[in-house]
């Protein structure tokens, strides 16, 4: 028997292959990671061999690994698999030889196979860290610029990025975020509408982009009913804060009179500094040595006014106390949202690769909560 050794998933999937004759079964692949799928290829002429009962099911057109990584580096080709069926199961206890919890920069589970009898040795499978981030706008230039700094950023740290498309029912985004582990919520170039938080909209708030709002919506339900990571950006934090209740200035020149320039752009790296909250998650991203004040960029026109629930400021703009960052309170959840655009400067930027590097290594070492916690907070 194979069993997974780290597993907190209360519903995983057992997979049951026959090599050469010689049943060989793998249990506790969580069922929403990527552990084994998009990687194998079923070999068709084995496929009428493929037995099924009330609780298996055939995997016909379905992608699996082409290979297995056993303990001494060898290869069991596609080839030699002569069966292959799965089964769901809800009641799984794993049993846990030694931690092989995956990280950022080397994700596996690891596995103690025996075959009928044979000895046991370790195989090891690599499984992607996927990160959902919805497309930025319904505007397709927009999305041309500013869509390959986040998949660049998030590729640099370790991931691999889902990108959910705006135009997807919800049943197709569901199925799109069952493969990741974390969120990361975009800028955009349009306002979040005020009718959201009870405000009056103003002549200065600019149009708002209901696609990205419906996507952006199910992304943070799903986020928070599984404990996933939230990593918000700009537009994307702004929209956090009004999803936890919270509200916005619609147009800050208009409503605060402020001196400083929020709007420089992305052609001006360092716009203002921020002052960061010492003890929050954020300052502990800072890097070795450096002030509490690191400069950034910044190309927003609304920002938070009132924090959401549960929320706490982790940053402000020290000029003029315009909200720079907010965090949840949480110490086991990771949400973490920033007003500014760390992807544009994560090659320069020690700050910025520390950011993503925290979200990605919370989204690489997340499980899924129990099912009765997750419906308990519905």
């Amino acid at each position: 028997m194979t069993t997974l050794e780290k597993s907190q998933s209360a519903s995983v999937v057992t997979r049951s292959l026959c090599l050469d004759g010689q049943s060989l079964q793998v249990h506790g692949v969580p069922h929403s990671s990527q552990l084994y799928r998009d990687e194998w290829e079923p070999s068709s002429a084995n496929s009428a061999s493929t037995t099924s009962s009330a609780n298996t099911a055939s995997p016909a057109g379905t992608l699996f690994p082409a290979f297995l990584w056993a303990d001494d580096a060898q290869l069991v080709p596609h080839q030699q698999l002569h069966r292959i069926e799965f089964q769901v199961r809800k009641d799984f206890s794993p049993v846990t030889a030694r931690d092989s919890r995956p990280t950022a920069t080397n994700s596996a589970h690891a596995v103690r196979v025996s075959l009928h009898g044979q000895s046991c040795r370790t195989l090891e499978s690599p499984m992607t860290v996927r990160i959902a981030i919805p497309q930025p706008s319904t505007d397709a230039d927009y999305n041309a610029r500013s869509v390959p700094p986040y998949l660049a950023a998030i590729k640099a740290a370790g991931a691999e990025a889902v990108l959910v498309p705006l135009d997807q029912p919800p049943a197709g985004v569901i199925r799109l975020l069952a493969s990741t582990s974390a969120v990361l919520l975009p800028g955009s170039k349009f306002d979040i509408d005020p009718e959201r938080y009870g405000a009056a909209r103003i002549p200065e708030c600019g149009p708002d982009d209901p696609a990205r709002t419906a996507v952006d919506e199910i992304l943070l339900q799903d986020a928070f009913n599984l404990h996933k990571p939230i990593l918000g950006i700009c537009h994307g934090a702004q929209g956090l804060n009004v999803w936890r209740n919270g509200s916005l200035f619609q147009d800050l020149p208009a409503q605060t009179h402020t001196a400083v320039d929020h709007t420089p752009g992305r052609t001006v790296a360092d716009a203002h500094p921020v002052q960061v909250a010492p003890g929050s998650k954020l300052a502990a991203m800072l890097p070795p040595g450096s002030p509490d004040t690191p400069a950034v960029n910044s190309s927003h026109h609304q920002a938070i006014q009132i924090v959401g629930d549960n929320l706490r400021v982790s940053a402000v703009s020290p000029a003029d106390g315009i909200v720079e960052a907010v965090e949840l309170d949480s110490a086991s959840h990771f949400v973490l949202a920033v007003q500014w655009h760390p992807e544009r400067t994560y090659d320069s930027s020690a700050f910025s690769r520390a950011i993503f590097a925290a979200f990605i290594d919370a989204a690489a070492h997340w499980r899924p909560r129990p099912v009765a916690e997750s419906v308990a907070n519905l």
